[in-house]
C-alpha cells in the first residue's frame, strides 16, 4: 500500500466518523463529532498497520480493536436509578470502530454503506422508536423515587441510618440510591435523608418504616415524598 492509498483510507475513515458523530452531536449525546471521528481514525490506523506489516493478520488486529473499543463504549453507559442510559451511544461507538476497520483494510465502499446504515438506525428510526415508546408507555411501569426525611438527635443518627439500610435490604423491590446526613436547625439535631427507586408503588412499605422510626429514641420528625420519573430516550 502506497502513501496515496493510505491517505485515501484515512480520509474515508474521517469522513465516515464525522458523519456518524454529527448525528450524535446534534442530539447532544456524550460521544459526539470528535469522539466518533477519532474512533474511526484510530481503527483505520490499526487496520492499515496490519496491511503494511507482512507478518500481521488483519483479522487478529480487528479482534483487538473490538476488545479495546468495548472498554471505551462501556464508559458512556450510565445507570440512573433503575434506568440505563447511553446504550445507543455505546453501540454507535462500536459501529464507528467497525467502519474505521473496514476503511483501514481497504473496503471503502463497504465502510461508506455501513455509515449510511448507522445513520438510518440512529436518525431515521429514532421517531419510530419514540412512537412505539409513547404507545406502550401506559402499559409500562414508571420508575418512582422516594425521599425519606428523618430528624433525630446526633447521637442516634448512626443507628437510624443502619435501621433504614437494613429495612431497604429486606425489601427487594426497593433500590437504595443514597443516604445522607446533614445538620438541622437545633442544637444536636441532624436530618437523615435517604433516596431510593422502585418500579412499584411502595407507600405501605414507607409507612411501615415510618412507624418503626417513630418508636426509635431520639427521632423527632419523619416525612417522605414520592416523585414520578419520566422515562428518558
Amino acid at each position: 500500500m502506497d502513501i496515496f492509498e493510505f491517505v485515501n483510507r484515512i480520509g474515508m475513515a474521517l469522513l465516515c466518523g464525522l458523519i456518524i458523530g454529527l448525528e450524535r452531536q446534534w442530539r447532544q449525546h456524550p460521544a459526539g463529532l470528535r469522539t466518533n471521528a477519532l474512533i474511526s481514525l484510530g481503527s483505520c490506523l490499526f487496520a492499515s498497520l496490519s496491511t503494511l506489516v507482512v507478518d500481521s493478520s488483519p483479522t487478529r488486529v480487528a479482534g483487538q480493536i473490538v476488545t479495546g473499543v468495548g472498554f471505551l463504549a462501556g464508559g458512556v453507559i450510565l445507570r440512573d436509578g433503575l434506568s440505563v442510559k447511553g446504550l445507543t451511544t455505546a453501540a454507535t461507538v462500536w459501529c464507528t470502530a467497525a467502519v474505521g476497520t473496514l476503511t483501514g483494510c481497504g473496503f471503502l465502499l463497504y465502510a461508506f454503506f455501513s455509515t449510511i446504515c448507522v445513520l438510518f438506525l440512529n436518525f431515521v428510526m429514532h421517531p419510530l422508536s419514540e412512537w412505539i415508546d409513547n404507545k406502550t408507555k401506559k402499559w409500562m411501569k414508571h420508575e418512582m423515587k422516594y425521599h425519606l426525611y428523618i430528624r433525630c438527635e446526633l447521637q442516634q443518627s448512626s443507628s437510624i441510618r443502619a435501621l433504614v439500610v437494613g429495612y431497604f435490604q429486606s425489601h427487594h423491590t426497593l433500590s437504595l440510591q443514597s443516604i445522607q446526613q446533614k445538620d438541622a436547625n437545633g442544637a444536636g439535631a441532624v436530618q437523615v435523608v435517604s433516596t431510593f427507586a422502585t418500579n412499584e408503588k411502595c407507600d405501605d412499605a414507607i409507612e411501615g418504616l415510618m412507624a418503626m422510626l417513630q418508636l426509635e429514641q431520639g427521632v423527632t420528625e419523619v416525612s417522605w415524598e414520592r416523585i414520578m420519573v419520566e422515562p428518558s430516550h
